[in-house]
């Protein structure tokens, strides 16, 4: 393990496939504060995938899994995923809005 991402599986993949499980992480950094209550920010995990693919390394498949809470950091968001009405100035990067940071699922 490595930080806050985990590989499982053979060093040389048996198999041409990757399984990834991003958002099933559980830990909260110790950085983390949140004004909502711990089960309020469990509804968006995707429970257990990261144990459903458990068996990919031993059939020769890695899988890559996200140890972080996705209401810490969501992986599948575009960096300029933002809401900008909580930013305090101008965004100065690209601005990529899917409709998720509005509803607090955005890359941070």
């Amino acid at each position: 393990m490595s930080g806050n991402i985990e590989v499982q599986g053979p060093r040389l993949p048996v198999l041409p496939l990757l399984l990834d499980s991003p958002h099933s992480g559980r830990r909260f950094p110790a950085d983390f504060s949140a004004a909502v209550s711990e089960a309020e920010l469990r509804e968006s995990e995707d429970c257990y995938v990261d144990e459903l693919y458990a068996a990919a390394p031993e059939l020769g498949a890695p899988l890559l899994a996200a140890l972080w809470l996705r209401t810490y950091l969501d992986p599948n968001r575009h960096a300029g995923d933002v809401d900008l009405e909580l930013i305090d100035g101008r965004w100065p990067w690209e601005y990529r809005p899917s409709g998720k940071a509005k509803v607090g699922k955005a890359l941070l």
